[in-house]
């Protein structure tokens, strides 16, 4: 290994802000549900729901062999347990075919919890930097979540991968827009593959029959490309009800967290809290009109249509109120990340998934990755890393007989009442127009207090919150930008 350059822990750690996007990315505990797990995620079928014919293809390894010595490779996360036994074919191949590429590249390879969620003291973060700077990295190939990138990346612990030539980025298991979006002076640090579902809506099929819609309108206007925000208007005009007349509204169209909401409403028009010019330096988004359009029609929503946290006592009174309130059946939309289908997953209504709805001025929807971002530690040698490249290259091959296709499917069907949000929601997440939630890798950032904690309680008005916090991102993004000079120097 090669001499990493040391930096002091309690500086490092003190400078690591995860941005309070963090929050539409674990649950209450504090811990992730499936954001992130690529590898390892449970398939089958539930009631409704149908997994793709399963294929008895024979596994072959067809890459070329290479004596990597008896590496043993370790792919670091927060979230594994012990491997589950195959319970179809294709997860019996997928076995079989990884058993035998390390056999014939006399390499171990497995994915394994090194760590807990976050910045604690086991927290992710905090374990990676420290085991790097010791050059006793925790894992051969680490995981993060995207806000805690740029505290590692800033201090030079990621190993410029495109150096290696063993990665194609061209291929198309590869997320081009996180690797582009962690592409700097001509190295790229980090990679992930695939793209994994993020922000969409959870509706409740009951109280959308109740209110005289199909139960399924939302996936049809989806499917048709008529599912807008002034269709999501009328929706929630008609949702929101005081139904037994005694001037209280009763059931609310919306309940979520404003973060998320918030989120969604930008991102959904094509305005971006952060974007990157040709050269990869970021730019602050917020100060265009784009942003402030869709930040207005937000707020205007929230005000009329999501249920108030002040109005609930008792245990309710809490942060995530909304969950229950959802759960419950007294609200009929939940703006969330796609993991939290675990929260509503046995609720008593019959519930789908869908895209936040488009601007209506656009063409199709938006959905942008926040994507965990893979990494090789920096104090490895060039020998080694090459080595753990291409041992990770072939673990996250197609099973030979299941390239591409549906495969990815698997994984979701069990998770869901129905096949169309997997079928039709997931599928356009994954392959349709998106970009990168590129405000993740810019330390420092945060869109919690005195933006969107102020917004949603009604305290400040769009148009305020931008205006009380520009000075501010612009000052942290022309920090990460000079930082991103001294990368790999």
């Amino acid at each position: 290994m090669r001499k990493f350059q040391k930096i002091a822990t309690v500086a490092l750690s003190s400078a690591m802000v995860v941005s309070s996007f963090a929050a539409c990315a674990k649950n209450d505990a504090g811990t992730t549900t499936q954001a992130g797990t690529q590898a390892g995620t449970q398939a089958g079928t539930q009631a409704g729901t149908q997994a793709p014919a399963e294929s008895t293809a024979t596994p072959t390894t067809e890459a070329p062999k290479r004596d990597l010595g008896g590496l043993s490779v370790v792919i670091g996360d927060w979230w594994s347990g012990d491997p589950a036994e195959p319970k179809t074919q294709y997860e019996e191949d997928l076995k079989a075919y990884r058993e035998q590429i390390q056999k014939d590249n006399n390499f171990t390879i497995a994915q394994k919890k090194v760590a807990e969620w976050g910045t604690g003291d086991n927290g992710m973060q905090t374990i990676a930097s420290q085991s790097i700077q010791a050059g006793t990295p925790a894992a051969s190939v680490m995981i993060l979540d995207s806000a805690w990138v740029p505290g590692l990346l800033n201090n030079n612990m990621f190993y410029p991968v495109n150096t290696l030539n063993v990665f194609n980025f061209e291929d198309e298991k590869w997320n081009k827009e996180v690797i582009k979006s962690l592409t700097y002076n001509g190295k790229t640090y980090g990679f992930a593959t695939g793209h994994e579902p993020r922000l969409g809506l959870y509706f409740n099929k009951r109280l959308l029959k109740d209110a005289g819609f199909d139960e399924n309108c939302i996936y049809d206007w989806q499917k048709n490309n008529e599912w807008t925000w002034k269709k999501f208007e009328e929706l929630c005009e008609a949702l929101t009800k005081d139904t037994n007349n005694d001037g209280v509204l009763d059931t609310y169209a919306l309940c979520s967290q404003n973060t998320c909401f918030f989120s969604a409403a930008v991102l959904s028009s094509g305005a971006q809290f952060v974007s990157q010019d040709e050269n990869g330096k970021f730019v602050n988004g917020v100060t265009t009109p784009e942003f402030l359009e869709a930040l207005t029609w937000a707020e205007k929503m929230w005000k009329a249509y999501n249920r108030p946290e002040e109005l609930e006592d008792g245990a309710d009174s809490q942060w995530d109120y909304f969950k229950n309130y959802f759960k419950n059946g007294k609200a009929a939309m939940r703006i969330d990340e796609q993991w939290a289908n675990s929260e509503v997953k046995d609720m008593a209504d019959d519930w789908g998934f869908a895209m936040f709805p488009r601007k209506d001025s656009l063409k199709e929807y938006i959905n942008y990755d926040r994507e965990n971002v893979l990494f090789i530690p920096s104090c490895f040698d060039a020998a080694t890393a090459e080595k753990i490249a291409y041992a990770y290259n072939l673990y996250t091959n197609d099973v030979p007989g299941y390239e591409g296709g549906d495969n990815w499917k698997r994984s979701y069907y069990d998770l869901y009442r129905d096949k169309r949000a997997v079928d039709e929601t997931l599928a356009m997440m994954r392959t349709g127009k998106k970009g990168v939630r590129t405000e993740a890798y810019v330390q420092g950032l945060d869109f919690g207090d005195g933006f969107f904690w102020q917004l949603g309680g009604g305290s400040i008005t769009a148009a305020e919150a931008i205006e009380s916090r520009k000075a501010v991102f612009d000052q942290v993004i022309a920090d990460a930008n000079a930082a991103l000079d001294k990368i790999g120097k």
